[in-house]
């Protein structure tokens, strides 16, 4: 799943990329391919939208029919517009920042036509930037084991109760950083204030592994978790981004 999932998000990014489907004069993303597999393009549309940071819908066509996935951003209702779309469509259904829809293949020109113009028309300029809401600036004492317990009991997480998240001060990295997973595409390494040092894993962040190493230095926005090793449980940082000195 994971590799059809990596395949279908680089065939997308090659289409936008070389579309320019992401330009200014775009401001929303619709992609069709047959041989999509449409039980995880929804999983590919949130990937293309934290890449563009804009509303996107990936559609999976089989035998003349399309079965589509929808994901937004913060300033984008995207319900409201895919009703504002819904001559062009078989049935949608969702709430404001992920949908679902069936569509027939033949509507899929007008309908991405009247969906960009839509966006278009509703998001500005700003509305594009990427942004990360975080909770607090906190140091590396401030997150013991007992209270990022606590944190996890504020589960299930989702729309309108989002993880925890939060940024750190500038840290140095302690050790070798290494490359895990099969094709090598996450971070593993450890972060230091000079007192605690705290181990991190930064997914699908393979192009930020030169910058860490030319820097050793950086500050990281976080979602703090609970790792066990040999029986072993302490606090580990799932790295969101990173920034480094300039």
């Amino acid at each position: 799943r994971q590799s059809t999932e990596r395949q279908i998000l680089k065939e997308a990014c090659e289409m936008i990329d070389t579309g320019n489907l992401a330009g200014d004069a775009r401001r929303a993303i619709v992609l069709a391919c047959e041989k999509w597999h449409a039980g995880v393009i929804g999983i590919v549309a949130s990937r293309i939208v934290d890449r563009y940071c804009r509303p996107t819908v990936l559609i999976s066509l089989e035998n003349g029919q399309g079965q589509g996935s929808a994901r937004s951003i913060r300033h984008f209702q995207m319900h409201q517009a895919l009703a504002e779309c819904s001559d062009h469509l078989e049935a949608f259904g969702g709430h404001a920042m992920a949908a679902g829809l069936r569509i027939r293949s033949e509507r899929i020109g007008s309908f991405t036509e009247r969906f960009v113009d839509l966006a278009n028309r509703t998001l500005t300029c700003k509305d594009l930037e990427p942004s990360l809401r975080l909770d607090a600036e906190v140091g590396l004492n401030d997150l013991p084991d007992a209270l990022v317990n606590e944190l996890q009991r504020l589960q299930p997480f989702g729309m309108g109760n989002p993880k925890p998240k939060f940024a750190s001060g500038m840290l140095q990295l302690a050790g070798e950083p290494r490359v895990v997973g099969k094709t090598g595409q996450h971070i593993q390494f450890a972060l230091s204030d000079g007192r605690i040092t705290r181990k991190a894993i930064a997914f699908n962040q393979k192009d930020s592994l030169q910058p860490l190493l030319d820097h050793r230095r950086c500050r990281v926005a976080f979602e703090p978790i609970l790792d066990t090793y040999n029986g072993r449980t302490s606090v580990k940082f799932q790295v969101i981004d990173m920034a480094f000195p300039e």
